[in-house]
């Protein structure tokens, strides 16, 4: 038994299949790739992971985030060796383990010494726990909240902005019902971008915890020099928290239901991307010296772009959010689409198609991935693609459906001794 559950529920019957899970899974990475330590973060660090037991079969909303972690005066040479081995051992996982989505980084304990002001870090040092070996770890004052730049902040929220727009294609190409695995793609893209959103207020004020259900609760009651988040954020910041806590097998695959709150969460992300864009820069901007792995990543994907003809990763980001504008019926500006498609380096052919810009800047952003062709991303049926300036079938839902980027948001705010009380007392 660890000495905390990996889930809300301690005594449930997901919790042990959980615990069996991490018990095979430290074993399985201890026997290849023999590291000094093995560490454990993110959701299921800090006890807020997300699972569901069906059939007897364990099936995980959140990551297994796994840290490998190499000591010694070759450290830093040893990781970059083990890393093609921890592609091929994390292959081998998610064959072995369907159902769970797992996510294995490598690094030496040095880096780990002298953390940089990152988010990831932040977690880090409050979630992380040791399933192997020994690591000394800094106390989690060494990256405080005001030590992160806002360029982290950005970053999380492009990534959601990212999501939204893959989101988007789905829901275009889609008929009235989506299939199960695009309903529940497109249901936790959604929920992301809502979380980013709340977690980018509750930064902005100073209330972010790395806690879930902290968060949720200070979200309630939360109000910043720059304003306050929306009723429709309070109340899809609860649902969308309870489901990555108290996460099931069952999902809407009503395409028109996902439309509606995808117009929402696009509306809120482009108010907290402006709230991160007019906020103060902080006292410790990035710099490439501070994070050289970083600067490294950032020069050969601005070298390979260019080889490409696609956009560098500059332009990718001045582009997110005028395709999300866009996205959302935004044609009180004609300059829009131009600027967007002179960004994307777009060909004359697309440079009025939206269906076609946002999947060059996805074939940019995913470069590297297993996205060869526009056409062939995961959850888009190009043949069946019938988009228009807007690429959304808006005149299917009825009157009463469409809102101003929403969905239908409570009159009260939500209670977060309620919340907190959900929460805790599950299963």
């Amino acid at each position: 038994m660890p000495d905390r559950p990996y889930t809300i529920a301690p005594d449930s019957e997901t919790e042990h299949a959980v615990q069996d899970l991490v018990r095979q899974v430290c074993t399985l990475v201890v026997q290849e790739l023999d590291p000094a330590a093995l560490l454990l973060s993110g959701s299921f660090g800090r006890g807020e992971g997300g699972a569901y037991v069906v059939d007897g079969a364990l099936h995980t909303t959140s990551d297994l985030d796994l840290i490998v972690v190499y000591r010694g005066p070759a450290s830093v040479w040893r990781t970059l060796l083990a890393r093609r081995r921890g592609a091929a051992v994390t292959a081998l996982m998610r064959h072995e383990f369907p159902g769970v989505s797992i996510d294995l980084t490598i690094r030496p304990a040095v880096l780990l010494s002298w953390p940089p002001a990152t988010l990831d870090y932040y977690e880090l040092l409050r979630s992380a726990r040791v399933l192997h070996g020994t690591v000394r770890l800094p106390p989690p004052s060494a990256v405080r909240l005001d030590d992160i730049p806002l360029d982290e902040r950005r970053r999380a929220l492009a990534k959601r902005g990212v999501g939204l727009l893959v989101s988007w294609l789905r829901l275009a190409s889609s008929d009235d019902w989506l299939t199960e695995a695009a309903a529940r793609g497109t249901e936790t893209e959604i929920d992301k971008a809502f979380l980013a959103c709340g977690d980018t207020w509750l930064h902005s004020g100073g209330d972010y915890d790395h806690r879930l259900h902290v968060r949720m609760q200070r979200l309630g009651s939360l109000v910043t020099p720059s304003g306050s988040p929306s009723p429709l954020l309070r109340s899809q910041y609860e649902e969308s928290g309870l489901r990555r806590l108290l996460p099931g097998p069952l999902v809407s695959r009503w395409a028109a239901r996902h439309l509606q709150r995808w117009r929402g969460a696009a509306a809120e992300w482009t108010r907290a991307y402006e709230l991160v864009q007019g906020g103060k820069p902080s006292s410790s901007t990035w710099h490439p010296w501070r994070h050289p792995a970083r600067a490294v990543r950032h020069a050969m994907a601005v070298a390979r772009q260019m080889v490409r003809g696609l956009p560098t990763p500059e332009r990718q980001r001045l582009a997110l959010p005028f395709l999300l504008r866009l996205a959302q019926g935004d044609r009180e500006e004609a300059w829009l689409l131009l600027a967007t498609a002179t960004l994307l380096r777009a060909p004359a052919a697309d440079r009025t198609d939206l269906v076609a810009l946002v999947r060059r800047f996805l074939l940019a952003w995913n470069s590297d991935s297993l996205i060869v062709e526009p056409g062939l991303h995961p959850g888009v049926r190009g043949a069946h693609m019938r988009a228009g300036i807007t690429g959304l079938r808006q005149g299917q839902l009825a009157p009463g459906d469409a809102h101003p980027g929403g969905c239908d948001a409570p009159t009260t705010q939500p209670d977060p001794a309620r919340l907190v009380r959900r929460a805790g007392n599950a299963h």
